[in-house]
């Protein structure tokens, strides 16, 4: 009887486990999934508005899982043809041999493989490349320039290596393998596959590049100072990369703001964008509009024709940019000159003040080249990442005055031979009383899902984070994404995402893998106001850079909205970022990087409404103390003063 009753028991144990595999397997279908879906969606009328995104969700996620087992495999007919190769190459002919080398790389390098992967058989792509399979160098030349033009805008250093690798197979494809290194960052190897072609006859790509190969090694030539005219004008130039109307971004409104706090402490200001801007932008809004004079508050600003940048060689375009910021800046009377990063446009504005004897400060925003190394893996080690900090470097050498974003920028500027005594740091800042922080949007609110919810949000729904900026990948959108994932709270959490760039996909993908997606809300860009009212209908902001060069020294912008909205802010704990917000007193800080500590600190702002006022409060207090424009620009100010 007892052993009877052990068997039955055995037996539902067996067949609840049974029971639990099929249920297991029968959620992870799309059919089962979308039933859910459909079912979860008759619960409120918001569910079912945002149904067929919630649908769209789920097939990319589902072609996402299929492009990783299609990945997986690409790697396993990688390897087993890279082992064809490696067998034949005892028997090969030098170029042959040169050619199994390549497959050694195509196969460390898994992205290669990825690449392919839809395009051509990974397998048959890797096995072309054995000696003992073709023997046309041509088309294995070809195969390679493909995967290094795929490759450059990812790995360049992958992309350098199979472009060399072609060129060695097949000589006569030179040109096109010296092009896609060029692409890839390299200077001196082009150029010197490409150089019997004539100067003359150079096609402008390799005239770009030899002229940067030049820079590499000569630096930027500047001319020697002139003696300083006298009398001088009492005006302060001004020269920026770019400005607002035609684009929105972080440069562009911190330059507005520092213009307008100069020019209140009684400063002349007079302001110009490089020669060619906007109209050699592709991402420039309203170049139709755009016009010389063109107003930006209450500033007038210049705007020059020019070759455009890009197309003309480097040396060239500054040459006659010089020439006609030299003709502005003798007609208007100015007496000092300052130009925004990066060294593209201010080497021009350099030369100019050199020529006319005039004081230069340089503004150094930050540091461009390891923007596109947190983009590029392994740009930090090419040609043209070393050419750009070379220029760098010499221009706020070479400058009477630099002026830099933050301390942590300041300290690395002037470990790199810049003399700290002619650097002051001017931080960014923000206007205060544009920000409302009793404001509140609940068309947002609802619009994000969050008036819907049980938690202890603001109007008792869903806590509702918010990221407003640009979305690089440095940024940590799906860091974000990743800590809701794990909270005990992420059925009361909620993130809307303000911005653009390549990480909002990868942030929603996941978010729709983690069976969340309708909890996160991608707004796109948007005009500045509606960014503030996201902050308005927000309870929290989160700021999670990683811990890579560029976030280590140069401070965003937003976080400062954020708190000036009212709102409390998470940041990772880098140096810049700990010195923008004033510390563990006015903001969250958590290690970059961690998931772990980024979470609890999500879910103890969710879950204590308490702390989200007393943190709001105090980073308020601290902007309005610390980081308004007046404040943040009076070192320059100083500078400026000590220089006339």
């Amino acid at each position: 009887m007892a052993d009877g009753g052990a068997a039955r028991d055995q037996a539902r144990d067996d067949g609840g486990a049974v029971a639990d595999a099929y249920r297991a397997i029968l959620s992870d279908t799309m059919a089962y999934r979308i039933g859910c879906d459909v079912l979860d969606s008759r619960r409120s009328p918001w569910r079912m508005a945002t149904l067929p995104w919630r649908l769209i969700g789920l097939a990319r996620a589902d072609s996402a899982r299929a492009r990783a087992q299609a990945r997986a495999q690409a790697r396993a007919s990688a390897a087993a043809a890279a082992g064809t190769a490696r067998r034949a190459a005892a028997q090969s002919e030098p170029a042959d041999a040169a050619a199994v080398l390549v497959a050694d790389v195509l196969v460390a390098d898994v992205l290669v493989a990825d690449v392919l992967t839809g395009r051509r058989d990974a397998a048959a792509a890797l096995a072309a490349l054995a000696p003992d399979r073709t023997g046309d160098a041509a088309a294995r030349a070809r195969l390679l320039l493909d995967a290094a033009r795929a490759l450059a805008p990812l790995r360049p250093l992958a992309a350098q290596r199979l472009a060399a690798a072609a060129a060695r197979i097949w000589p006569p494809g030179a040109a096109a393998a010296a092009q896609t290194l060029a692409e890839a960052g390299a200077l001196a190897a082009p150029a010197a596959l490409m150089a019997a072609s004539p100067a003359d006859a150079a096609p402008p790509w390799l005239a770009r590049t030899r002229d940067a190969a030049l820079l590499a090694a000569e630096g930027l030539p500047t001319p020697p100072r002139a003696p300083r005219a006298a009398p001088r004008g009492a005006a302060v130039a001004y020269v920026a990369h770019l400005s607002e109307p035609h684009h929105r971004s972080g440069y562009a409104v911190r330059t507005r703001h520092m213009v307008q706090a100069l020019a209140a402490t009684g400063l002349e200001m007079l302001c110009a964008t490089r020669p060619g801007y906007p109209w050699d932008r592709r991402d420039a809004i309203a170049v139709g509009d755009a016009a010389d004079g063109q107003m930006v508050g209450d500033v007038a600003w210049r705007r020059f024709p020019a070759p455009a940048l890009g197309e003309a060689a480097l040396s060239d375009f500054w040459a006659a940019a010089a020439d006609r910021l030299e003709e502005w800046l003798t007609e208007s009377g100015a007496g000092v000159v300052i130009a925004g990063s990066n060294h593209v446009n201010a080497a021009p504005a350099l030369i100019a003040a050199r020529r006319l004897g005039l004081p230069f400060i340089y503004d150094v925003r930050g540091l461009w080249e390891d923007s596109e190394a947190s983009r590029r893996d392994g740009w930090e080690r090419t040609e043209r990442y070393r050419l750009a900090r070379r220029l760098e470097t010499q221009i706020a050498a070479e400058a009477d005055g630099v002026c830099a974003l933050g301390g942590a920028l300041a300290a690395h500027l002037a470990d790199r031979g810049v003399d700290p005594a002619r650097i002051v740091v001017a931080p960014n800042g923000v206007d205060a009383a544009a920000f409302d922080p009793q404001a509140r949007a609940p068309d947002l609110r609802a619009r994000a899902g969050a008036d819907a919810g049980t938690g202890t949000g603001a109007g008792a729904g869903d806590a509702l984070f918010a990221f407003v900026g640009s979305m690089e990948r440095y940024e940590g959108l799906d860091l974000i994404v990743a800590a809701m994932a794990r909270s005990p709270l992420r059925d009361r959490m909620r993130l809307v995402a303000v911005g653009g760039g390549p990480g909002a996909r990868a942030a929603m993908e996941a978010a729709m893998a983690a069976g969340f997606g309708d909890r996160v809300t991608l707004t796109g860009r948007v005009a500045p106001e509606e960014a503030a009212r996201w902050l308005a209908a927000a309870d929290a902001a989160v700021y999670p850079r990683r811990d890579e060069t560029v976030c280590r020294l140069v401070p965003p912008l937003k976080p400062l909205e954020a708190m000036a909205a009212g709102r409390p802010v998470i940041v990772s704990d880098l140096p810049a970022l700990r010195d923008l917000v004033g510390g563990e007193q006015t903001a969250t800080l958590v290690p970059p990087g961690d998931v772990a500590a980024l979470s609890a600190a999500m879910t103890a702002l969710a879950d204590d409404a308490a702390r989200r006022a007393r943190l709001a409060a105090a980073g308020r207090a601290f902007v309005v103390a610390e980081r308004s424009w007046q404040t943040a620009c009076a070192p320059l100010a100083a500078l400026i003063a000590a220089l006339r």
